[in-house]
């Protein structure tokens, strides 16, 4: 004969005390309109909604990541540019590498630095080729005067 453990007339169902609310096994831990509250109630009014991130919205208190700006390139163009006005030919071909290596720099930056690197180089040997070569000129338009 065994029965099962009544619970005495002090306590409630499983040790609780009198006039708390019972649980049993079948019955949710938590009452349901507490399972579905939200986290968080939602924005008000004019507020951003959650979604894509705020610059692709249009969100005029933000920019995107832009690309640094290509210092080298820059002096590459102007060495360029006055190695042109000094000489009349030295620097054009560097300085066609640096306007693209500088339009090049907000698309791919690793591109562009290496495309300056090109350009530099390229302008070196055009100095070490070309400075001789002005050289002989001058001094030969001058002795056949």
């Amino acid at each position: 004969m065994s029965e099962t453990p009544q619970a005495r007339p002090s306590e409630g169902a499983f040790g609780a005390p009198p006039g708390a609310p019972q649980w049993s096994p079948q019955q949710p831990a938590h009452p349901p309109q507490v399972q579905q509250q939200q986290a968080y109630p939602p924005p008000p009014q004019g507020y951003p909604q959650p979604g894509p991130p705020a610059y692709q919205q249009g969100y005029a208190g933000y920019a995107p990541p832009t690309a640094p700006f290509a210092t080298s390139a820059l002096v590459l163009l102007v060495v360029s540019v006055i190695a042109v006005l000094a000489t009349g030919i030295i620097g054009i071909p560097s300085a066609v590498i640096a306007v693209l290596a500088w339009r090049l720099n907000a698309r791919d930056l690793a591109a562009s630095r290496k495309r300056t690197t090109t350009g530099w180089i390229v302008l070196a040997v055009n100095f070490a080729i070309a400075i001789p070569l002005l050289i002989w000129f001058y001094t030969w338009a001058l002795s056949n005067r």
